[in-house]
């Protein structure tokens, strides 16, 4: 099974950090070859694949491995094993790219060559993020129990704001950049670019970038949502809406004469297939 290979090159990364740590436990210059090191990054290019899988505390290499197993055995079944490893991918390259150019841009403006080379960027967080943003498209209304019962929908956005609170008190930044690219890039793959039953992203309602956060905060994150579609269309990476089609919004309800969104079907057939595999 392919998540099994996924989990499987995440052991090996965190194997090799701890034999290390074996031969000299104070050691501080053994992660610049599988972590993302800003300031070595364009010479050590395959970090940008690495980073993304590595594990330098026990604790956090096992939870990490069994949210990887929970999560991603679903996801393969549901979209089969290509569809999975090119999402994990896009997750991967796309999560170390942006938090490169996020330390590069606050080197520029600090001129503290601390971004570049003391930082040391990695961890599967951003990937199991990117997996509760693919359940929540999928499967939005099933219960977990972690121990309390919690829907699936609301998954990503407790997720969020833990690393936020984690940021702050132990001012883990790579990590919040992880989780916060995490979920942006696997929302932006999936709401306009995957195709699934022949239907290209997920314009539903239930999978807007508002439906994230609580009501009182979503006219604000429906502007974000709004501009991240303007800045893809700008660079031609989605058409535009069509006003006759659509309102100007996508965040917003649909003209009564607007087709049915790929979205509901889907996630009504997913929702079948999950109860099918749980059975």
């Amino acid at each position: 099974m392919t998540v099994w290979r996924v989990v499987f090159v995440s052991a090996l990364g965190a194997l090799k950090r701890f034999h290390r740590w074996g031969e000299n436990p104070f050691a501080v210059d053994v992660l610049p070859d599988f972590a993302l090191v800003p300031g070595h990054a364009v010479q050590k290019f395959w970090t940008f694949f690495t980073a993304g899988f590595l594990e330098t505390n026990p604790t956090s290499l096992i939870g990490s491995v069994i949210a990887m197993i929970a999560c991603g055995k679903y996801l393969e079944r549901a979209w089969g094993s290509k569809d999975f490893l090119k999402f994990v991918g896009i997750i991967l390259i796309g999560v170390t790219l942006s938090t490169y150019f996020t330390y590069l841009l606050e080197y520029t403006i600090t001129s503290d060559e601390y971004y570049l080379f003391e930082v040391q960027a990695n961890g599967m967080i951003g990937v199991i993020c990117g997996f509760l943003v693919a359940l929540k498209q999928l499967v939005p209304e099933h219960l977990v129990r972690i121990p309390i019962s919690i829907r699936v929908k609301h998954l990503p956005g407790i997720f969020v704001l833990s690393s936020f609170a984690y940021f702050l008190i132990f001012e883990a930044q790579s990590q919040f950049l992880f989780v916060i690219y995490g979920w942006l890039i696997s929302w932006t793959y999936i709401r306009f670019f995957k195709v699934q039953d022949g239907l290209r992203g997920d314009r539903s309602e239930t999978f807007s970038m508002a439906s994230f956060f609580p009501e009182f905060i979503q006219p604000p994150i429906k502007i974000i949502s709004k501009l991240i579609f303007n800045i893809l269309v700008l660079l031609r990476c989605c058409k535009p809406i069509k006003k006759r089609r659509f309102a100007f919004d996508l965040e917003n309800s649909f003209h009564v004469n607007a087709p049915p969104m790929p979205g509901s079907a889907r996630a009504e057939a997913e929702r079948r297939r999950f109860k099918t595999f749980n059975e």
